[in-house]
């Protein structure tokens, strides 16, 4: 084992030991349980079974794969926030709590601590959405169940299901990356659930709104915010144009990407201080 990999396994494990040995990383993924349920369990209660209904609710009918992939892609929003709120976490807790020196001292190469911290953010992130995607399909299994509702082919839900996981983990690096960018923690929270929140979604509404301006499709535009991206992610519904699966993964990894480049820099040439 070279001494580069040796201090970067040595990283993992101490930011492994950070992020776990408190109740934050728990704590985070049982409210993003309860947001499941609450989420997934509105949908399923209310999504239209007939044309009749489907005149209140304006959703997919729930009989049909369209229909259920809304409904179990309903939780997916609520595991990939707090996902990216741990991610926040994860980034900014040396900071707040003054172990960025000491951290410093013992990995020397800032790269590296960043990296590591990647790489558990990225695995809870994938924990987040192994839990997340099976809480969605149980309870989207036992409200239809109750409703007399017969679910499709699990397989035709399975892609969905397993693209969430992974979107829940590229969430989870985004927030990481966010909070590296602001590194306060309290106003890159606050930021964090404004955006993800408010913003993002205002944003989405008001393009798809206004249709076409100047020749360009603003729907299509909105299709590129992190929001609907991530919905396309999972196939979920919107009432917008939103991009195919693939093209949702791409946009989200892009934004992925360029938060974690300006993050990495911005690492690499701050005061720590």
């Amino acid at each position: 084992m070279s001494a580069t990999g040796g201090t970067l396994r040595a990283a993992v494990r101490a930011e492994t030991v950070k992020a776990t040995t408190t109740w934050t990383w728990w704590g985070l993924l049982l409210i993003a349980l309860a947001l499941v349920a609450t989420n997934v369990g509105f949908f399923a209660a209310l999504a239209p079974a007939d044309d009749s209904a489907a005149e209140l609710f304006p959703l997919p009918l729930v009989t049909t794969v369209e229909g259920q992939l809304a409904v179990v892609g309903g939780g997916f929003q609520g595991g990939y926030l707090l996902a990216a709120v741990l991610g926040t976490l994860l980034a900014t807790s040396d900071h707040r709590s003054g172990t960025i020196a000491p951290t410093y001292l013992a990995v020397p190469r800032r790269g590296r601590v960043a990296l590591a911290k990647a790489v558990v953010a990225a695995g809870l992130g994938l924990l987040y959405g192994v839990a997340v995607q099976v809480a969605s399909l149980l309870v989207t299994v036992g409200i239809l169940t109750v409703r007399g509702v017969d679910l499709v082919d699990v397989a035709e839900l399975s892609r969905p299901l397993l693209l969430g996981v992974l979107g829940t983990a590229v969430w989870a690096l985004i927030g990481l990356a966010f909070g590296l960018l602001v590194r306060q923690q309290v106003v890159a929270l606050v930021a964090l659930v404004l955006v993800v929140f408010l913003l993002d979604p205002l944003a989405g509404f008001v393009l798809s709104g206004v249709g076409e301006a100047g020749g360009v499709d603003l729907e299509v535009v909105s299709s590129y915010l992190l929001t609907n991206a991530s919905t396309a992610v999972v196939e979920g519904f919107t009432g917008a144009e939103l991009l195919p699966w693939w093209g949702g993964l791409l946009v989200l990894l892009a934004w992925a990407g360029v938060l974690g480049v300006l993050a990495w820099t911005t690492t690499l040439r701050r005061d720590v201080t």
